[in-house]
């Protein structure tokens, strides 16, 4: 009996495997050329970004592209008390890409992350958890563009 249990056990294992997983960060490889690399602010995303187009980069010799990223990071206030102090702050970060081939726009994508919190009476720890969250939500862009940057066809 355990040795007909095993055995269903066995083949499900196997089926299960071979269900067309992949990684997500298998190290692929951009099927066009980023030349050049431009960004238009100067955000702490765009180091991560420019890591993230150099790790996907190769040498094709047909297919040279320029990227130009717009990166810009917002803090708004949404609510406020009796007295006018904040209660609840959003900060989201929205990043532009454009692709142009010989000065003509190919493509144009933007990606936006945005995150919801409570003021704090702390003001020091308030401005870390607001460090630690914008590099969140950066790490979440940065995601995004690479699953883009590999499935995109230029």
């Amino acid at each position: 009996m355990k040795l007909k249990y095993f055995t269903y056990y066995f083949i499900f294992l196997i089926f299960l495997g071979s269900c067309g997983y992949e990684r997500i960060y298998l190290s692929k490889e951009l099927n066009f050329n980023i030349t050049k690399l431009e960004f238009i602010s100067n955000q702490k995303i765009n180091k991560n970004i420019e890591k993230t187009f150099n790790n996907l980069n190769k040498k094709i010799d047909n297919k040279n592209i320029k990227a130009v990223v717009n990166s810009q990071k917002e803090k708004k206030i949404i609510t406020k008390d009796k007295k006018g102090n904040p209660n609840l702050f959003e900060l989201s970060i929205k990043v532009e890409i454009y692709f142009y081939e010989n000065e003509k726009l190919l493509n144009k994508k933007t990606f936006l992350r945005s995150n919801k919190y409570s003021n704090n009476d702390n003001k020091f720890d308030l401005n870390i958890y607001e460090q630690n969250l914008e590099k969140i939500l950066n790490e979440q862009i940065v995601q995004e563009i690479y699953t883009y940057l590999n499935q995109v066809e230029l």
